[in-house]
C-alpha cells in the first residue's frame, strides 16, 4: 500500500519539528519521541523518552502557546524566595556562636547554634602571662533546640588564639540587669552582677565562683545575716559598698577583711596604715574648674603612702583658688593659687607630685596603664571634638616618648578604650565590644571585634 503522509506531527507533543532517523523511523526534537509508521494500516507507534533530563522538557509550540503563564509563575517563585529570606532576616536576632566547649556546644551542626545577648567585656592576664577576655550573657538556641538548653553564661576568650577557650552556665541567674568587673591591688578579680551577686574569676581556670560572707568572711559578724545588696565603692577602687539583709549599709575592704560604715569610711583616708609604703602613680589635673580656664591640663606623677587593701583616696590636681576653708567668697576674699588643696594631700597621703610633660598639650585625656617601666595614655592633640585620639608610650622614669599612635579619622569622635593592660606581647585595649593590640614598637597587630568573633565561630 502506498504512503501518503503530507505532514508529520509528533503523537506525543504535537510538534512538527520531525528528523528522520532511518526508514519510516522519526525523532521529535522538543519532546524526544522516537515514532515509526506501518506501512499496512498506516498507524503510528511511538515510544516516549526524557533524554538528559528528570523531566520532560516543553515543546517549542507549547512554549509559544503559554509562555506568558510560564514566565508569571516563573517570577512568582522568584518574589516568594527573595520576600522570604527578607523577613527571616528581618525577624532574625543577633547571633553569637561559640565553640571549644565540647559540654556546652556538643555538636557542629547549624541546628546547635545559639544566639547571644552579651554585656560587655573585661581582660585580664591569666597565669601564664596570655590575655584573655571574658563577657557574660544569655544564651538561646536558634533552631531545633528546646528552651531548656536557654540559661546564662560567662565566655572567656583568648584573642590572639581567636577561640572560646572557657564557657561556664551560670543556672542561679534568672536576667542580668547590670554587670561590673574589677581588678583588686592584690590581682584577685571580682564580677558583681545586678549589684547581688559577688563572683570571683579564677585566671588559671576561667571559672566564676560566688564570693559569700559565710565562706569568705566569716570573721565579720555584721555580715553573718547575709547581703542584700552589693557594689563596687565608687570613693575607691579597693572597697565594697554593701547593704545587709538588716538594711545597714557598709563599705568591706576584701583583701584586709575590714569593714566600716559608709560615715567612718571616710576617717581611714586620713590614717597612714601600719605598715605603710611609698608608691607612684600617674594622673591627669583637671580644668575642669573656672578659676584658671587658661591653664594647661598636665601629666601628673606623684608619690603616695599606702598599704595594700587598706582604704585609700586618689588626689585631685588643677589649678584653682584656695580661699582657706569652706563657705560662701566674694570677688574681695582673700585666696591663694595652687595645684592641690592642703586637706586633699593630707586625704591621699600625698608625698611629692610633679608636671611629667612640661609644656605638652593634652585635650580630653586619659591615663590608660602605667607600670615601674612605662605610662600609656590616650589624649586629642587639639580642642576639636572631632579629633581622632592619639596613643602615646612613655618612659616612667623619664618621660622619653617610646611611640606614638594616632587613631583614623574615621574611628569617631569618643574614646572608647575602657581598660588596657601590658603583657608579652604589648597592650590589649579594649571597649564595650571589641579590643585592640598593640605591640611593644606601637604598630597594630589586630583589631577585633568580639562578638562578631563569638558570631562567626562554629561549634566543635
Amino acid at each position: 500500500m502506498a504512503k501518503q503522509i503530507k505532514a508529520i506531527k509528533c503523537p506525543q507533543c504535537g510538534s512538527t519539528q520531525i528528523d528522520g532517523t532511518g526508514e519510516d523511523r522519526y525523532r521529535c526534537r522538543s519532546c524526544s519521541t522516537e515514532f515509526w509508521l506501518d506501512s499496512d494500516d498506516i498507524t503510528i507507534h511511538h515510544k516516549h523518552e526524557y533524554v538528559g533530563m528528570p523531566t520532560p522538557t516543553m515543546g517549542e509550540d507549547f512554549l509559544k502557546k503559554h509562555k506568558r503563564w510560564v514566565y508569571l509563575i516563573s517570577a512568582g517563585f522568584v518574589l516568594l524566595f527573595f520576600f522570604g529570606s527578607t523577613l527571616s532576616s528581618l525577624f532574625s536576632r543577633e547571633t553569637v556562636v561559640t565553640s571549644s566547649v565540647s559540654d556546652a556546644f556538643p555538636s557542629s551542626s547549624i541546628y546547635d547554634r545559639y544566639r547571644w545577648d552579651l554585656e560587655g567585656l573585661f581582660p585580664f592576664i591569666d597565669r601564664k602571662g596570655n590575655p584573655i577576655i571574658m563577657t557574660w550573657g544569655k544564651r538561646e538556641p536558634m533552631v531545633g533546640r528546646s528552651e531548656s538548653e536557654d540559661g546564662y553564661f560567662a565566655l572567656s576568650i583568648d584573642p590572639d588564639t581567636k577561640k572560646v577557650v572557657k564557657s561556664q552556665a551560670m543556672p542561679e541567674l534568672k536576667q542580668i540587669k547590670s554587670a561590673e568587673a574589677r581588678e583588686l591591688a592584690d590581682g584577685r578579680l571580682y564580677l558583681i552582677i545586678n549589684k547581688q551577686k559577688l563572683y570571683e574569676i579564677n585566671r588559671t581556670t576561667y571559672e566564676l565562683r560566688e564570693v559569700t560572707p559565710a565562706e569568705d568572711f566569716p570573721q565579720i559578724e555584721e555580715l553573718s545575716k547575709g547581703i542584700a545588696e552589693i557594689d563596687f565603692y565608687s570613693a575607691d577602687e579597693e572597697g565594697l559598698s554593701l547593704m545587709t539583709n538588716l538594711g545597714r549599709k557598709y563599705v568591706l575592704y576584701p583583701i584586709i577583711g575590714k569593714l566600716y560604715s559608709d560615715k567612718t569610711v571616710w576617717q581611714q583616708f586620713s590614717i597612714t596604715p601600719p605598715n605603710a609604703s611609698t608608691y607612684t602613680a600617674f594622673t591627669f589635673s583637671s580644668n575642669d574648674r573656672n578659676d584658671y580656664p587658661d591653664e594647661l591640663i598636665q601629666l601628673v606623677k606623684y608619690q603616695y603612702r599606702w598599704q595594700v587593701g587598706y582604704p585609700q583616696a586618689e588626689p585631685r590636681f588643677g589649678w584653682q583658688k584656695d580661699y582657706g576653708g569652706s563657705g560662701i567668697f566674694t570677688d574681695r576674699s582673700p585666696y591663694k593659687k595652687v595645684f592641690v588643696l592642703d586637706w586633699t594631700r593630707e586625704r591621699s597621703r600625698l608625698v611629692s607630685y610633679q608636671d611629667f610633660t612640661p609644656d605638652a598639650y593634652y585635650f580630653s585625656p586619659k591615663v590608660l596603664h602605667y607600670d615601674a617601666e612605662q605610662v600609656l595614655i590616650a589624649f586629642r592633640p587639639t580642642i576639636a571634638s572631632d579629633s581622632p585620639y592619639t596613643y602615646q608610650c612613655l618612659d616612667a622614669r623619664t618621660a622619653e616618648v617610646k611611640w606614638t599612635l594616632q587613631e583614623e579619622a574615621s574611628s569617631g569622635s569618643r574614646l572608647s578604650v575602657s581598660r588596657a593592660l601590658r603583657y608579652k606581647g604589648g597592650y590589649l585595649l579594649t571597649g564595650y565590644r571589641d579590643c585592640k593590640k598593640i605591640t611593644p614598637s606601637g604598630k597594630v597587630a589586630y583589631e577585633l571585634k568580639v562578638y562578631d568573633l563569638i558570631n562567626g565561630e562554629e561549634n566543635n
